[in-house]
């Protein structure tokens, strides 16, 4: 993703340049206009994902106090630019100095471009990339809510996902598949993720 979003820039970069070389107007003023819309279309991408981090951080933050019930921790998404800059896991809850959980998540920003693009219908069944982003929401939520062990957290997510997806818009059914396909989803996850929930009794 990181490399589709870097092309994007870069391909503007070049028909910015393509402009300035290639304008009627003299070399001054089509470089000027080359600078003009390179401004105006990298502007125009850092607006647009603004405006969805505002978005994300709102809505994100409201479902984790809804499932919490502190109303003092906090959903964060990690804006386009520190996603390009830096590396982060999919989701995250730093701990303090003493080694207590924070009341801050913050989730990466193909973990909220997945969870964005199906809040906007969650009437339909996501695919498989957001269910697994689902599960990242839901398995920091449980963090915030004071679970420590990462398997733990990952055993409560299961359980929650409904939930939490049906407090997103989601109808019965579409929350029941969620949960199901996360369970399937989960199973792929690094060995100290695995959900300590006990094997279903068959």
């Amino acid at each position: 993703m990181r490399l589709v979003v870097l092309t994007a820039l870069a391909v503007a970069v070049a028909v910015a340049a393509a402009f300035a070389t290639r304008s009627p107007r003299g070399p001054q003023r089509s470089a000027w206009a080359g600078v003009a819309c390179l401004i105006l279309g990298v502007g125009g991408i850092v607006a647009v994902s603004e405006g969805r981090w505002q978005i994300s951080t709102t809505s994100y933050t409201q479902l984790a106090r809804e499932m919490t019930g502190n109303p003092r921790v906090t959903i964060v998404c990690d804006r386009l630019t520190g996603w390009l800059l830096t590396w982060s896991p999919p989701g995250r809850v730093p701990l303090t100095r003493d080694g207590d959980l924070t009341t801050t998540a913050y989730l990466d920003w193909p973990t909220c471009r997945s969870l964005n693009t199906w809040t906007a219908d969650p009437t339909t069944p996501p695919d498989d990339e957001t269910v697994a982003a689902l599960g990242v929401l839901t398995h920091e939520i449980a963090h915030l809510k004071g679970i420590r062990g990462e398997g733990d957290a990952t055993c409560w997510a299961l359980t929650n996902a409904a939930a939490a997806a049906t407090s997103l818009g989601a109808p019965p059914p579409v929350a029941t598949s969620i949960q199901a396909r996360l369970a399937t989803a989960t199973r792929t996850w690094p060995e100290a993720y695995q959900s300590t929930c006990p094997p279903p009794v068959t």
